[in-house]
């Protein structure tokens, strides 16, 4: 009898285990089930999209009137830069003379090309003084900063891309501007920063698109087939973007041609 009386508290003790045991195991169970859910319902809260404030197309007044808009063709064909494309007297003869006039409410430049290598291609540019590499940034005087340079053309992303003339489109500064000023890029309005243009008055310049590879080679596997110029007159203004013609030597004959007798006057009178 008293035997059995005093295993009663080992059995009390052991019992008692068992219930706590119990317990927590059901604790975790609640607990396993219960934060899944937690997670899923967190994973279904989102970080809100901001739309943007205008979602289509501008139908007021006040912009450019788009039926008000011209094109002319300032190069149709296959052009492959040379090697040294840059040197004075390649330059002269790839670039395209172009003759400009008159006030714009919109200047735009569409290019078009293709990629044949396997290679990333970048675009240089050159107008009337104006020199860099579309969209790019310097790393250093040889090198661009490849995280900084969206302006990248493959075989699978071909050469599109439209230049505004007017507000402005990124460039790299060029070897010479970098180590003057350490800037590794430039926003530039190739109208209103060039360097010789006299607009409003008849002016020509040059202007030339050069692709070249990630290794430093121009033209290697790229080519241009298009440039068109686009824009939009300013009220009662002659103004217009045209190629001039191998025949309009001197450029006189080009601003005659394409803006008239009266532009060709003012044209001809800059350099008297």
């Amino acid at each position: 009898m008293s035997q059995q009386n005093n295993h009663n508290p080992n059995r009390l003790f052991d019992t008692l285990i068992i219930i706590v045991s119990i317990v927590f195991i059901g604790i975790g169970v609640a607990f396993i089930r219960f934060y899944p859910s937690q997670s899923e319902q967190n994973s279904d809260i989102e970080e809100p999209v901001v739309l943007p404030e205008q979602e289509e197309p501008y139908t007021g007044t006040g912009g450019p009137d788009l039926s008000k808009m011209q094109t002319s063709t300032l190069f149709a064909g296959s052009y492959t830069p040379s090697q040294d494309v840059y040197s004075e007297n390649s330059f002269r003869d790839q670039a395209i003379r172009i003759a400009l006039n008159g006030e714009f409410e919109m200047a735009e430049i569409v290019v078009s090309g293709i990629v044949t290598n396997d290679l990333k291609n970048y675009i240089s540019i050159s107008f009337d003084g104006i020199n860099g590499i579309l969209h790019a940034a310097r790393k250093n005087a040889r090198t661009l900063d490849q995280k900084k340079t969206y302006g990248v053309f493959t075989k699978e992303g071909p050469i599109e891309f439209v230049i505004d003339m007017l507000n402005g489109v990124q460039l790299s500064t060029t070897k010479e501007e970098f180590l003057k000023t350490s800037q590794t890029q430039k926003d530039t309005s190739l109208l209103r920063d060039a360097k010789e243009l006299n607009l409003p008055r008849p002016s020509i310049t040059y202007f030339l698109i050069a692709p070249f590879t990630e290794n430093g080679n121009y033209g290697l596997g790229s080519e241009i087939n298009g440039i068109t110029a686009r824009w939009i007159c300013k009220e009662d203004s002659n103004c217009g973007i045209y190629a001039c013609k191998v025949e309009h030597e001197p450029g006189s004959l080009c601003i005659e041609e394409y803006f008239g007798e009266t532009a060709e006057k003012q044209y001809v009178s800059q350099f008297r």
